[in-house]
């Protein structure tokens, strides 16, 4: 199997009293000739992503698939961007967001225009899916009822979204923030370690689950900084987040 990934965007654990930042991974996975993006970011994440693929001399339009995790805004947004590439989505998934089933458990970050301006590129793919050869689809619901992670066979890597947001969460057996039930954001923890080797979270840097009492960070974290303005006419000052 030929696999090569590149981490374009790494996730960022962030909340905020204004609600969450959203700053999500955003990984490209080239196998058996096609490139995969596994989602696409937010807002924000726009200029960077493109800077990023341009470093790999890459528009949008060379990109084939773009797979969706979940159809949460920061995972969401940059699809509008990749016209020409299909779009994968759990059947779950498609149903959650068609029949406003989200509606139903006060989901707030399912981005409704986004639905009805995509769905004519969805595909709809279920357990055990193969994307292409060596790239299966593994069912992760609880955070949302059609989550959904991306196994690479032969690597043993698994990128998980935010059924698996961080990695001390999944360390502790605590569910993220659950619109379809804890019990079965525990139960995809499980999964999870039963398929994989490396993880790559939603909103953190990949790790290894080869220890169940350590987090085996595998690359260091890009430093964050935030420039906050007292006044408009001010210098402001600039936080460094995740200094060495």
């Amino acid at each position: 199997m030929s696999f090569a990934l590149d981490i374009l965007l790494e996730g960022v654990p962030l909340l905020s009293d204004r609600g969450t930042l959203g700053w999500c991974s955003v990984s490209l996975i080239s196998c058996n000739g096609k490139r995969i993006l596994f989602d696409t970011g937010s807002y924000s994440d726009r200029s960077l992503l493109l800077e990023k693929l341009a470093l790999l001399g890459l528009k949008t339009a060379n990109i084939d698939l773009i797979f969706l995790s979940h159809f949460h805004y920061d995972h969401v947004i940059n699809t509008e961007i990749f016209t020409e590439s299909q779009i994968i989505i759990s059947e779950r998934e498609y149903r959650y967001i068609m029949t406003e089933e989200y509606k139903s458990v006060s989901d707030p970050f399912v981005p409704i225009s986004f639905i009805s301006a995509l769905k004519k590129r969805f595909v709809l793919v279920s357990e055990g899916t193969r994307i292409v050869e060596g790239l299966r689809v593994i069912m992760l619901p609880g955070h949302t009822p059609g989550s959904m992670g991306l196994l690479v066979e032969d690597e043993g890597i698994l990128f998980a979204g935010d059924a698996v947001k961080n990695a001390f969460e999944f360390r502790e057996k605590r569910a993220p923030s659950s619109f379809l039930s804890e019990g079965e954001a525990i139960e995809s923890y499980e999964k999870i370690a039963a398929y994989a080797q490396i993880v790559i979270p939603g909103h953190d840097l990949p790790f290894s689950i080869a220890s169940s009492t350590e987090i085996n960070y595998l690359t260091k974290r890009t430093p964050v900084r935030l420039r906050i303005y007292s006044q408009p006419e001010g210098s402001g000052k600039t936080i460094e987040l995740f200094e060495e």
